[in-house]
């Protein structure tokens, strides 16, 4: 209900064809020396459609190019497409942990994807393929305890993530969370 994507995409997951991202991969690299550069794909979810990047990150292999992506928690699940993310040049994901309150994540309707005392166990688990982790975190969600700062990081450096990003709580214009804030009349400045 807080993510843009959601409002610029009306919910709705598109992919290129693999022949365009390959023909577009390969254009890059005529154009730029790589050999101190990282790509970034960007896909709201570099875990979503399994399959599909399967496939996509074995084309990857023979370019021998790093990279990184956003995801989800649940792709630190799935250890057959973590592997072929490795061996494809993969090096860090950044993964939407958004809180370590699950009345928080219950509000942001991420409950049932996101468990906190599955966190720790995910990022073991992601870092084992020698994939990076750079936890991204709201702070200014409804259940937020003061500490909360001082916790998050208490808890980043705990399980051994590499980097760790925090926003402050944002109600786009048109997400779920602006209208119920609205509605409420708790937005006092556009």
């Amino acid at each position: 209900n807080f993510c843009t994507a959601n409002v610029l995409f009306k919910s709705r997951y598109r992919m290129y064809p693999i022949e365009r991202i390959e023909l577009d991969l390969k254009n890059i690299l005529l154009k730029f020396n790589l050999k101190r550069s990282l790509i970034y794909f960007v896909d709201e979810d570099i875990g979503l459609e399994p399959n599909f990047k399967i496939e996509l990150f074995k084309r990857l292999e023979k370019y021998n190019i790093p990279w990184i992506a956003l995801a989800g928690v649940g792709i630190g699940r799935n250890n057959k497409l973590l592997k072929i993310m490795a061996k494809s040049g993969c090096k860090m994901i950044y993964m939407g942990f958004e809180t370590l309150d699950n009345d928080n994540l219950v509000s942001l309707n991420k409950s049932e994807i996101n468990k906190v005392e599955e966190y720790k166990e995910i990022v073991t688990n992601v870092r084992s393929y020698n994939i990076g982790v750079c936890g991204l975190f709201i702070f200014g969600l409804d259940k937020d305890k003061k500490g909360v700062a001082r916790r998050t990081f208490k808890f980043v450096k705990e399980v051994k993530m590499d980097m760790a990003v925090v926003s402050v709580l944002t109600p786009v214009f048109n997400s779920s969370i602006y209208h119920l804030l609205e509605k409420n009349n708790r937005i006092i400045s556009k």
